[in-house]
């Protein structure tokens, strides 16, 4: 096999062989870095139904992604032969037999073999054969383990009978090296989480001993000294801490292990933070001895606890940015849920202060994506990420979330929730105390309280909100009102939920904003819901927000909006639609360099969304700082190329600087992408024709036709048409369109002072004086 190539992976040298196959060295010449490829024997690759099942089941260990585990890249089948590329690791393994390891080392192994088995089982994925052998520790001092659920699916032949330690597979049960394999497996009975940590104990024994807990012989005695005897006794110096964890894996009965990896973590970790953890048992040794031994034993603890904690216990350093991926799982008529968690995680821990929490826009562009979250956190800017996946069971639903650090993929916490699908609210409230411990924030007791308290104590409430706003980001006009019925019946249920408010609430600003409600209807129907919101949690940041919005385009109050858009930070810093909505109103005061810092705020906060990069770009394009403006555009399009808004953005920033070709060009692909090739080679010809301002004049009247047959049947706001007969030159007719825009009550109102289409207007007594009519500074 040296020197060829399957797929895109050049072997090198041969690494080892066995009865998985063999292990090669190959070099990825698409990523240019060097894997580990094994090639499984030619029994395997002949047996269609066991190189099915092979490559099914190595798919789904691949989607494993932990620091502390080897990450499989490939499963590829070429010429008859199957093979598994997976990162290549320089280290020694953690094989025995090796001398006693010091009790730090113990502790540190065993702690990130515990997390790798966690990862993996709340992800229904059993190791089978963890031993030794397909631990490595790097020279960091960072375990990789190796064969992740592969194990069990890869048949090698029989156990040799003077090889108590290979692998073997039966067909349908048995799987692992016999040295480490659990007593109820050798019964015949299916392996599960247990029988991983029970292989754990044995690692662990090893390395606190030198030696494995059952003497080695033949397969019969080694067999019979599993399911009959106890382990070998621990040499005396092993800590007491230590050694009981190490006894609770290997007790015979799998209900009296430790029932899932995650305890096991956290006994070590508490064994490592503990004075017990590197002590050994002193009853035997110290009876009767001299008071002054007792007094240098005592100092010796104080140094040893002392060091212990040096070493152990983690930099408290808190990590101020965190991304929520979206959960993952949902499909159909159960979406609502995964997105509903997702959602609501992202609005309660956004309430914590000094810590950024990406917004929904940016987060859901991961939805239905294999992730890694170090590429997330480079992406969006984050010190951690949060992955999470509900499964169903009956009526019941089981909720695995992971946080990780996204500098190095650590992993800071992790748990699976199986409870009533009526205890989804408390689940959620959990979660996001847990995030806020964990990110270490040092939360005060009243944030905890409020992070812990669920949104609503009514469970059918809950649910019924989950699937309104499911419906309302829709935003389609059906999508629209079957999510406000499911919210009315939501706030039925329970008249103190305030999200169920903010829901409608947000219905009737949806409904102002596709058109399809007037202004003067929708937003007192807006208002009186969130006043209602309010008078129930005053400090629901989100319902400020909504109040600002309300003021700003329902009332034209520019002051007390701004007065709602800060208070809704001050309480949900993380709340985008606050930091837009305050820089909006910021703009129309003429504040243009606040504005800018409060979008850019918002895009920091969305950097993954299209709409952040438009409105931080008409936010320069305003405050007349073009070159940034047509960044922000370039921005949008590059995420997006086919969205007229931000080529619009670019053909005006460019007209506003003078650049009469790359103005041309710009509207040009402006026309073409809001579906008018024609018009826009027709610019193009009067350019070359006649010249810059005709082309310009041309493209002008003939837009200006079109919006006034589109404004008789009320589809454009009459601000737009203003717009145009100003930039024609036509004051009067420029004029008289502002007013129709003012009787209408239109949003763009609140634009007249920024808006370079009416710059040659400023100076008529008609135009001060209705911006002073509509209340702008």
């Amino acid at each position: 096999m040296l020197g060829r190539t399957l797929g895109h992976y050049h072997i090198v040298e041969t690494i080892g062989a066995g009865g998985m196959g063999v292990a090669y060295l190959a070099r990825d010449e698409r990523l240019n870095r060097n894997v580990v490829l094994k090639v499984l024997p030619p029994e395997v690759g002949s047996d269609q139904t066991a190189r099915a099942r092979l490559v099914r089941e190595a798919q789904m260990a691949s989607a494993l992604n932990h620091p502390y585990i080897c990450t499989i890249y490939e499963v590829g089948e070429e010429n008859g032969f199957v093979f598994i590329a997976m990162e290549h690791i320089e280290g020694r393994t953690l094989a025995a037999p090796h001398s006693p390891m010091g009790p730090q080392d113990v502790i540190r192994y065993g702690c990130q073999i515990a997390e790798a088995l966690e990862h993996a089982h709340t992800r229904g994925i059993i190791h089978r054969d963890l031993k030794g052998t397909n631990v490595m520790l790097t020279s960091e001092g960072r375990v990789k383990v190796l064969d992740f659920g592969l194990a069990k699916r890869l048949r090698a032949g029989e156990l040799a009978e003077n090889a108590p330690t290979e692998t073997f597979v039966d067909k349908d049960q048995a799987a692992g090296t016999l040295a480490y394999m659990a007593p109820e497996v050798l019964s015949g009975n299916p392996a599960d989480e247990r029988t991983d940590i029970w292989a754990l104990g044995v690692m662990l024994y090893e390395m606190t001993a030198g030696q494995r807990p059952f003497p080695d012989g033949t397969p019969y005695q080694l067999t019979s000294s599993i399911l009959r005897d106890d382990p070998q006794p621990l040499p005396p110096a092993a800590p007491s801490g230590l050694a009981t964890v190490i006894v609770r894996c290997l007790r015979k009965e799998p209900n009296q292990r430790y029932q899932h990896a995650g305890e096991v973590r956290a006994a070590l970790e508490g064994v490592q933070a503990g004075s017990a953890a590197l002590t050994p048992s002193l009853r035997e040794t110290l009876v009767g001895q001299h008071r002054l031994i007792w007094i240098a034993i005592a100092l010796a603890l104080v140094l040893l606890v002392a060091a212990s904690l040096y070493w152990f216990l983690p930099t408290r350093t808190p990590i101020r940015s965190i991304a929520i991926l979206p959960f993952r799982g949902g499909s159909g008529d159960i979406e609502y849920l995964t997105d509903g968690l997702t959602d609501s995680l992202i609005d309660s821990v956004s309430r914590l202060p000094n810590v950024k929490v990406i917004s929904r826009t940016s987060v859901y562009h991961y939805k239905g994506q294999e992730v890694d979250p170090h590429r997330v956190g480079q992406e969006l800017d984050v010190g951690a990420v949060l992955t999470g996946q509900v499964a169903f069971h009956g009526d019941s639903v089981s909720v695995s979330v992971e946080l990780v650090k996204a500098s190095d993929n650590t992993h800071l916490w992790g748990k699976q929730y199986t409870r009533k699908l009526s205890a989804v609210a408390a689940i959620e409230s959990e979660i996001s105390q847990e995030i806020g411990d964990h990110l270490r924030l040092h939360l005060s007791g009243a944030q905890r309280r409020r992070l812990g308290t669920p949104p609503t104590e009514d469970s059918e409430a809950y649910r019924l909100f989950l699937q309104g706003m499911y419906y309302i980001f829709e935003l389609t006009p059906e999508a629209l009102e079957t999510g406000r019925q499911y919210c009315e019946e939501a706030k039925a249920n329970d008249p103190t939920f305030v999200l169920a408010y903010a829901c409608l609430s947000n219905y009737y600003m949806q409904r102002v904003d596709d058109g399809s409600l007037p202004a003067r209807e929708a937003f007192p129907k807006a208002k009186a819901l969130v006043d209602q919101a309010l008078s129930i949690d005053p400090e629901f940041g989100p319902g400020h927000t909504e109040l600002g919005f309300i003021f700003m385009y329902g009332d034209w109050n520019l002051p007390e909006a701004e007065r709602q858009f800060k208070t809704s930070i001050e309480l949900t810093p993380n709340w985008v639609q606050a930091h837009r909505g305050y820089s909006i109103c910021l703009r129309a005061m003429g504040r243009a360099d606040e504005a800018v810092a409060a979008d850019k705020e918002a895009r920091e906060l969305d950097p993954r969304s299209v709409e952040g990069a438009t409105s931080l770009g008409w936010t320069f394009y305003y405050a007349h700082r073009y070159p940034e403006a047509i960044g922000e555009f370039q921005t949008s399009l590059a995420m997006n190329p086919n969205l007229p808004g931000p080529q619009q953005g670019i053909a005006y920033s460019y007209l506003q600087r003078g650049m009469e070709k790359e103005t041309i060009e710009a509207f040009q692909k402006f026309i073409t992408t809001s579906g008018n090739a024609e018009l826009a080679s027709e610019m193009g010809q009067a350019y070359a024709r006649s010249g810059f301002r005709m082309a310009m004049r041309k493209f002008w009247q003939t837009a200006l036709a079109i919006d006034l047959e589109s404004a008789r049947r009320g589809e454009t706001s009459p601000f737009i048409i203003a717009g145009l007969y100003s930039l024609l030159g036509n004051k009067d007719q420029a004029l008289s369109w502002l007013e129709k825009a003012y009787t209408d009550h239109s949003s763009k109102m609140l634009d007249l002072k920024v808006d370079p289409d009416f710059d040659n207007l400023r100076e008529d007594p008609r135009f001060v004086e209705l911006v002073q009519r509509v209340g702008l500074p």
